[in-house]
């Protein structure tokens, strides 16, 4: 995820805020919520990003938003600040690098693990304590399903890939008996 110096400023002062207010997991949460209404609403993120609309038409906009969604006093506050310093499009890079800062705030690491078919809880979790044991953090598994791999997984932990798939193994496979073959007629 390529992020501005600017959203890496307002996610780290956000964490830091959040973590003072025991509240790191749910302003995550509400302002990830926030954020998908206004990416959904395209008529809405035209209204809050356009500079030429009144700023206290947005901000009363912002905060009807807001009590509709139950945001709290310091996420509304924080969505206010944005608005205010023309940084509210930033918001969706903010809140995504926020929940990065967040996990390793908490010691956590999350993990996409993609595999043919739903992984059962009992393998969920022996991927999680394998994970766990080699990182020594805890672990939050994100499951995709794609069937293509055919068995196996293929975990990936930020840009670190481990591909053990049965799909990897046979291309693995073709690629040692192609060039041995070629190899061969030399």
């Amino acid at each position: 995820m390529i992020v501005s110096v600017v959203a890496k400023r307002y996610a780290k002062a956000l964490v830091a805020l959040a973590r003072e207010h025991r509240r790191l997991a749910d302003t995550g949460e509400q302002l990830k919520r926030f954020t998908q209404l206004i990416d959904e609403a395209p008529g809405l993120k035209s209204i809050l990003y356009n500079p030429a609309i009144n700023q206290h038409f947005k901000a009363d906009l912002l905060a009807e938003l807001g009590q509709r969604l139950g945001i709290g006093s310091l996420e509304a506050s924080f969505v206010r600040t944005l608005l205010e310093k023309g940084r509210l499009p930033e918001m969706p890079h903010i809140v995504a690098l926020y929940e990065v800062l967040a996990e390793e705030a908490q010691n956590r690491l999350r993990v996409r693990v993609t595999s043919a078919v739903p992984l059962s809880p009992a393998l969920q979790e022996e991927v999680r304590q394998r994970f766990a044991h080699y990182t020594s953090k805890d672990i939050v598994l994100d499951q995709e399903i794609d069937p293509t791999l055919i068995g196996g997984i293929v975990a990936q932990m930020g840009s670190l890939v481990v591909d053990g798939s049965i799909r990897n193994e046979l291309l693995r496979l073709r690629t040692a008996l192609v060039g041995d073959h070629r190899g061969g007629l030399a």
